[in-house]
């Protein structure tokens, strides 16, 4: 499977990814958001942001991790903390992805 572009994200909006850890325990990040970067959109990309949070519990730092969802599978992504709020800490990860050729 290719990796999700945004209207797959978009229909996966409100659900759970999970964050499995070396040690055998796992965090759930909540997307959000799906935040259309359109404007950077050029004839052979798609630019868009994920918009996750998570719990306070477990803070992700800044790098790559495993992500696993009911639909889409296991992907592999790069996530960024971008502000902690209300007892969570919000997280995104930004995409240009090479548009198929028809």
């Amino acid at each position: 499977m290719d990796f999700p572009g945004k209207e797959q994200f978009q229909a996966a909006l409100g659900s759970d990814f999970k964050v499995p850890f070396d040690d055998g325990t796992s965090c759930l990040l909540h997307l959000d958001k799906v935040d259309d970067k359109h404007h950077l959109d050029t004839e052979d990309t798609e630019n868009f942001a994920l918009v996750f949070s998570g719990p306070v519990e477990y803070p992700l730092g800044q790098t790559s991790f495993h992500l696993e969802h009911a639909s889409l599978g296991k992907l592999f992504m790069f996530v960024v903390p971008i502000q902690e709020t209300d007892g969570r800490y919000i997280y995104e990860a930004v995409f240009s992805l090479k548009r198929e050729r028809t």
